[in-house]
């Protein structure tokens, strides 16, 4: 985090000290930031800036995440839920099948999960994505709907002819597990305790990657590759009779088998560990996306297909038993 704080505050004045400004001081080019503000979203040099900050932030405490976002003078999706949750929390009974109305027209609430969610599937972007799913990456705008990503080129600095008008692209994700034919097929797993819950899911997500490429010798604007992460969904919480309300807590688990593969039985992830050791997440929280799988950018377009993955045992601080194992398939 250090090095993309230093990169942020590149681009900061730097004080004359050292010669004066005469009439033959010729103006520098402006240099900007790997990440910095634009409007009301994040923008970000290449996906592997994105990347680490991402890690970053999923380490942090909320109150640290608060303190980047104030440095940054900016509101992601994950504090804007946040901020709806908290308001239903204080909010009196009678009021409250209003007020989740209202945050399920915001498309932040699920009357069906009983669930504060995000208007986008890929909730892991949530600490980058602006509370819109908006966020520019290297010279493309994405935005994610639903189980949607819509692309725009930023078309400065490019000198091509006969650009199409309407280069917007809607894209629908590959967001579910591919079916099997045969095997038990268990995708999540919850544990119990009264009103309080704790549920462990497995989640893969696609990014389709649009650029300027060259095609043909003619610089187009096109598919530059494909991105699948595969994540651990861990989420606490307590049961009202209207919504859940986020619990904070520690998780743990232990996973004892991961595979994860491309066609003809390439192999990305293969782990088996007969006595697997304890996990832990690193911060209190209440939903965290632990990765266990990231193709980064690659050039296929097939899904990553996950075949297997086993968690034996899975619990919360607030549930200091073991219970509940995650099996696909």
């Amino acid at each position: 985090m250090a090095a993309i704080i230093a990169t942020i505050g590149g681009c900061q004045k730097e004080e004359l000290t050292d010669r004066r400004l005469t009439d033959e001081a010729q103006p520098q080019e402006v240099v900007k930031p790997d990440v910095y503000l634009e409007d009301n979203y994040l923008v970000f040099a290449d996906f592997h800036t994105l990347d680490s900050l991402k890690k970053e932030l999923n380490s942090y405490q909320f109150d640290e995440l608060k303190t980047f976002e104030e440095k940054m003078g900016f509101k992601s999706a994950f504090s804007y839920r946040k901020e709806l949750l908290n308001k239903a929390d204080k909010l009196p009974e009678s009021e409250i099948e209003n007020y989740l109305d209202e945050v399920c027209k915001l498309n932040y609430f699920d009357k069906h999960k009983k669930e504060f969610k995000y208007p986008f599937y890929n909730e892991s972007y949530a600490k980058i994505l602006n509370p819109e799913g908006k966020v520019k990456i290297g010279n493309t705008y994405y935005k994610f709907e639903n189980d949607f990503e819509i692309v725009t080129p930023n078309l400065t600095g490019i000198e091509i002819e006969n650009i199409p008008e309407n280069l917007e692209h809607k894209i629908q994700l590959d967001a579910s597990l591919p079916a099997l034919k045969s095997g038990e097929e268990l995708e999540s797993t919850l544990l119990r305790n009264d009103r309080l819950r704790c549920s462990l899911k497995l989640i893969r997500e696609e990014y389709v990657v649009y650029d300027w490429i060259i095609v043909n010798g003619q610089m187009v604007w096109g598919v530059a590759g494909h991105k699948w992460e595969v994540y651990y969904r861990f989420y606490s919480y307590k049961q009202y009779t209207f919504y859940k309300s986020d619990r904070p807590t520690y998780f743990n688990w232990k996973t004892k088998q991961a595979q994860i593969g491309g066609n003809d039985d390439f192999w990305y992830l293969n782990y088996y560990n007969a006595n697997p050791y304890t996990e832990r997440s690193t911060q209190e929280a209440a939903l965290i996306h632990f990765q266990i799988y990231d193709s980064e950018l690659i050039q296929s377009q097939y899904p990553v297909n996950v075949s297997a993955v086993q968690v034996s045992d899975f619990w919360s601080d607030y549930m200091s038993y073991m219970h509940g194992t995650l099996i696909y398939p």
